[in-house]
């Protein structure tokens, strides 16, 4: 009744260990924390529910139940404070980087905003979005209509975090960086472009703001889950019920991952523009802005 879980959304666990680092790093590290806890409800209920079968204790039976579904619904509480103190951190460190974006605007962008093509030189590796200008939250609406699901259509039947049909890091790094980076010949309108993300940092916060509604109202209905099967009874009902919280476990946990990765690929976005208005300013001048720190792999904590 309790066990084979579906965890798929950790899936590959071990070749992502140690591949990324920041935001995304960290929203896993919460998947996994979090699925080890539930995996210590879940071989404590089956350990009681085996005792039960075999000393024919109904009442303790519905007990372990009822214990279960208490403490599964504590999993979701703790799970929404532990994404909730994610969410601020990752606000924080993007209110940080933009902070310092725009004390670099404010010192150069005028200047730069005024340079025309031929006081321009150099190729810069850069993202679609960077060249072509753009900072949106089409990744975040993706993620809030996959996890727009009704109760109906949760199914008590278990699923997998595929069957959400969340967007995957794929789909989350093409809507906000426009594709993989490539080289291009540094152009005025490329810096204006670049410059304009800088000043994004409302745009930024409303996509995150938006995942993370996902991922609270899947948690929400996830407790929800919980306090009904709490109100049944040891039978095939309660059984399907289980299911229904399982994938509500998944959902609220892939929707964290997905803000993860959002978290990141945001930050590629603003450290690559910052790096591609700091090279047009040192092909300019001659002179040289210190780069050293402008890590467009780290976490944007990083960055200043």
């Amino acid at each position: 009744m309790f066990l084979n879980e579906n965890n798929d959304y950790l899936e590959g666990s071990n070749e992502f260990a140690g591949k990324y680092t920041g935001e995304v790093e960290e929203a896993f590290e919460i998947c996994l924390e979090s699925e080890r806890e539930w995996h210590q409800l879940e071989m404590k209920m089956a350990r009681a529910e085996h005792s039960a079968i075999v000393n024919e204790d109904a009442p303790l039976m519905e007990a372990a139940v009822g214990d279960f579904f208490a403490k599964a619904k504590q999993w979701f509480i703790t799970l929404g404070k532990k994404i909730k103190e994610f969410f601020k951190r990752l606000v924080e460190r993007i209110g940080v980087f933009f902070m310092g974006a725009k004390k670099f605007v404010a010192k150069y962008g005028k200047q730069l905003a005024a340079l025309g093509n031929n006081e321009i030189k150099g190729v810069v590796k850069m993202f679609p979005k960077v060249a072509n200008g753009g900072v949106d939250t089409g990744a975040s609406i993706l993620v809030q209509k996959a996890a727009s699901v009704s109760d109906a259509e949760i199914s008590d039947e278990k699923k997998t975090a595929e069957d959400f049909k969340l967007p995957t890091s794929e789909a989350i790094s093409d809507a906000i960086l426009g594709g993989a980076k490539a080289e291009e010949t540094l152009t005025s309108t490329i810096v204006k472009n670049a410059l304009n993300i800088l000043k994004e940092e409302s745009t930024v916060t409303k996509g995150l703001q938006t995942a993370k509604k996902a991922c609270d109202d899947a948690i929400k209905d996830g407790i929800k889950a919980c306090d009904d099967a709490k109100k049944g009874s040891v039978d095939d009902e309660t059984s399907k019920l289980n299911n229904k919280i399982s994938n509500y476990k998944v959902l609220s946990a892939a929707c964290n991952s997905a803000l993860g990765q959002m978290g990141g690929a945001y930050s590629k976005l603003a450290s690559n523009a910052l790096s591609v208005c700091k090279s047009a300013w040192n092909s300019r001048k001659g002179t040289n802005i210190k780069q050293k720190g402008y890590d467009e792999s780290a976490s944007i904590l990083d960055q200043f």
